[in-house]
């Protein structure tokens, strides 16, 4: 049975992962006496180093690099083995008539060489190199042991390729779940501050939601506590305090779940915002947030424990408004941005609340002219309020519950 060589011995045994390529490249030069052996990637017209042995050094991984530096031939001999696909060996270069040109300049002396290209599909992948500036040790008869050297390197280099493609994939998708999670501890943090378009906008690095505002359709909901003043003479401040928190804290989610921004929070009064081009249904969810408002203060009232029981009164109003900052400076340096909403059709809502009582939801007449039909609502006729020119007709909401969105 003839020797088992070097090349099979490890392709047969070998089953070291990290080290395969060096072991099979350094067997491979073992096999041949070579003192120099490379493993070339070939990228079109181009090769490049991708594990490489010398003499007295253990085989290496490179980070690919053009073969140009390479000792001998290696060059002009790797790109003859990708243009033919055909194993090159030669005993003495030097006297190989496709080379006298490249060697007329050069010095030294240029032994053995063998050039084993790899193919797939047809195309030429990579070629093993190996050279001896003498003779070698012995030339193969047969080039079959190193064809598989070669094909095998190649195998693995691709395998390893994927290996470091899918621990950067793995790496990036961490960094990114984490970036997600910080993401959401600012928003959430931020939600306790600004409104979440703003929050949306200041992690998205996004100028224009720290502009000075843009002027959209909305709906605009103002709620009004009946009687705070009472209230707070006749329990107290910090009795009056803790009332208004616990009923605006329940009032918050019931307008976040109609995709409502409340924009101030101020004493015994509150607005809110609901923006969309028009015919996206925001008058209805302002009218749905009124009433489930005005369902969860009288679920509180009811609920021991949660101090005296309050009325609110809610105004809608309809129309274009500019949302966004508005600046507010103190001296050449103070300056404070505040979220709000500014035109008459926030004016309006606040007077339609200012005017509504014993917990009515009143709307404008552009609100119930967007609503669906089905909605009931009772006219209460002209009024004319405050600073707003002109007479308004204003509805009641009779609806005690409705679901429009």
């Amino acid at each position: 049975m003839p020797r088992q060589s070097a090349v099979e011995y490890v392709l047969a045994h070998d089953t070291d992962r990290e080290r395969r390529i060096e072991d099979i490249l350094g067997a491979a030069a073992m096999d041949v006496g070579a003192r120099f052996g490379c493993y070339i990637a070939m990228t079109g017209s181009e090769g490049l180093v991708a594990a490489e042995y010398r003499e007295g050094r253990s085989p290496s991984i490179e980070e690919p690099r053009p073969m140009r530096g390479n000792p001998d031939l290696a060059e002009e001999i790797v790109l003859l083995a990708g243009r033919t696909g055909q194993d090159i060996v030669l005993g003495n270069a030097r006297t190989d008539p496709r080379f006298a040109s490249a060697l007329r300049d050069r010095n030294g002396p240029f032994g053995a060489i063998l050039c084993i290209p790899t193919l797939s599909e047809g195309a030429v992948v990579g070629a093993l190199y190996l050279a001896a500036p003498t003779e070698m040790a012995a030339l193969p008869a047969s080039t079959a042991a190193l064809r598989s050297a070669a094909a095998e390197i190649s195998g693995e280099l691709l395998r390893r390729r994927d290996r470091l493609a899918l621990q950067e994939q793995r790496r990036t998708l961490r960094l990114a779940r984490r970036k997600i999670a910080l993401l959401e501890e600012l928003r959430t943090r931020l939600a306790t501050f600004v409104p979440r378009d703003v929050a949306t906008g200041i992690m998205a690095s996004d100028s224009r939601a720290l502009s000075k505002g843009a002027e959209k359709e909305v709906s605009v909901l103002f709620l009004d506590i009946q009687s705070y003043t009472t209230l707070v003479e006749k329990h107290g401040a910090p009795v009056a305090k803790r009332t208004v928190e616990t009923y605006f804290s329940a009032f918050y989610d019931e307008i976040l779940r109609r995709d409502g921004e409340v924009s101030q929070m101020e004493g015994d009064s509150l607005l809110a915002i609901f923006e969309g081009a028009e015919g996206n249904g925001h008058p209805a969810r302002a009218v749905e947030a009124a009433i489930a408002l005005r369902a969860a203060c009288r679920r509180l009232n009811g609920t021991p424990g949660n101090g005296p029981g309050i009325l609110v009164n809610i105004g809608i109003s309809s129309g274009r408004a500019i949302v966004g900052f508005s600046e507010i400076r103190a001296g050449k340096i103070t300056r404070r941005r505040l979220f709000s909403a500014v035109g008459s059709t926030v004016n309006l809502a606040a007077r339609i609340a200012a005017f509504s009582r014993d917990g009515d939801i009143l709307i404008g007449q552009e609100t119930r002219a967007l609503l669906p039909p089905d909605v009931h609502v009772a006219s209460i006729g002209l009024q004319r309020f405050r600073n707003v020119s002109g007479a308004v007709e204003a509805f009641r909401i009779e609806d005690e519950t409705v679901t429009m969105t």
